[in-house]
């Protein structure tokens, strides 16, 4: 059921098959802020989470607009034609939006963007061009004046005025590009590969380099097999699942420490045996992480204290849900609330394991944000 009137309300902006929606969760009021022609939907919440940016395609047209998350008004800031696409990110300050619209064409097996350009677009509708050419997908904020943009095949960290820059990565053989929220790094998976006795294997490899690139360094590789890496909200740590040698069957939480460039591993037991821990997502508080845990055919997502400082003061971990299928973590409503989804529901939990919201599934969500009264 909603949060009672006298705490906080939940507003969720969600995407289903006929539009996007704005959805109050104390009132129960749900309005179509408009309708799509095609599912692909780009989204970006600002810093601040008050605004949220979304490019979609219309009946005639492709559109990006900017909606205030605590009344849901909506602002046009730009329009192409239908069959162009969006890729978003939000300045530091949460002023301005590198905006990459572009169409596709097929160049052999590879799908590149053609017709296009990069803007900037100030959320009074103010636009300005950046200049970029072959480049028309933006990536990443990373600076102050500094965004990273692509022509499908690398990545390049230029200017916002004139798109200069002297920097490039290439994106062949990488997968699950993600930069750090603080804009300073960039993670990425590769298949390596791997003797085992007379056979050569496929092997992933977690690398961790600067946004541009430039310090490439492989955290680990085989035998250990690293997944779901995620970056800590100060981008000073990076947590992920691997398979411990010799336990094929299992999983455990890692954590990269950047700065120091060690991983610590955080291996679990409890009285019923050992589980398998994956999909580690982090929270607000820098050393707690929500994670799934199968254990005896049962599979719970919890909330757990990473023991990174061995002063602190560890708890039991806490269990969110229960239950088959477990869900995926979208994000953080507040510092105690998050939001997890699935094909058959959506919910927003507490920290403290209880349901405070649930509705059905089948919805991509956008947003999530505590409104107080």
């Amino acid at each position: 059921m909603p949060p009672g009137p006298a705490g906080p309300g939940y507003v969720f902006y969600y995407q289903d098959a006929s539009g996007v929606h704005r959805l109050d969760a104390r009132s129960g009021a749900n309005s179509m802020l408009f309708s799509i022609a095609q599912p692909r939907v780009a989204s970006a919440v600002s810093p601040d989470h008050s605004k949220l940016a979304i490019g979609y395609s219309g009946a005639d047209s492709s559109r990006l607009v900017v909606v205030d998350v605590a009344t849901g008004a909506v602002r046009r800031l730009h329009a192409a034609g239908r069959t162009y696409r969006y890729t978003l990110a939000w300045s530091r300050d949460g002023t301005r939006l590198a905006v990459g619209y572009f169409t596709e064409r097929r160049v052999g097996r590879e799908t590149l963007p053609g017709a296009g350009a990069v803007v900037m677009a100030s959320v009074d509708g103010r636009l300005t061009w950046v200049g970029c050419e072959e480049s028309k997908i933006v990536y990443a904020w990373v600076a102050a004046d500094t965004i990273v943009v692509g022509d499908g095949r690398a990545l390049y960290p230029v200017d916002v005025q004139g798109c200069r820059g002297d920097a490039a990565m290439r994106l062949r053989g990488k997968r699950e590009v993600t930069f750090s929220p603080d804009g300073k790094r960039v993670l990425y998976l590769v298949t390596g590969q791997a003797r085992r006795g007379q056979r050569t294997v496929a092997a992933t490899e977690l690398h961790v380099a600067r946004y541009d690139g430039a310090g490439a360094r492989r955290v680990m590789g085989d035998p250990y097999d690293p997944q779901h890496a995620r970056w800590s909200p100060d981008g000073s740590r990076i947590a992920f699942d691997v398979r411990p040698p010799g336990g094929r069957a299992l999983r455990h939480i890692a954590v990269l420490d950047v700065a120091e460039q060690r991983v610590r591993f955080f291996p679990s037991q409890t009285p019923e045996g050992t589980p398998r821990d994956t999909h580690p997502f982090w929270a607000p508080a820098a050393a707690t992480v929500v994670h799934d845990r199968m254990l005896g055919g049962q599979t719970t997502k919890i909330l757990r204290t990473l023991a990174l400082d061995p002063t602190a003061v560890q708890t039991e971990p806490t269990v969110l849900l229960s239950g088959n299928p477990p869900g995926t973590v979208w994000g953080w409503a507040d510092q105690s609330h998050l939001v997890a989804v699935s094909d058959q529901w959506v919910k927003l939990l507490s920290t403290e394991g209880a349901t405070v919201y649930d509705m059905p599934g089948r919805k991509t969500m956008l947003g999530v944000a505590a409104i107080r009264p």
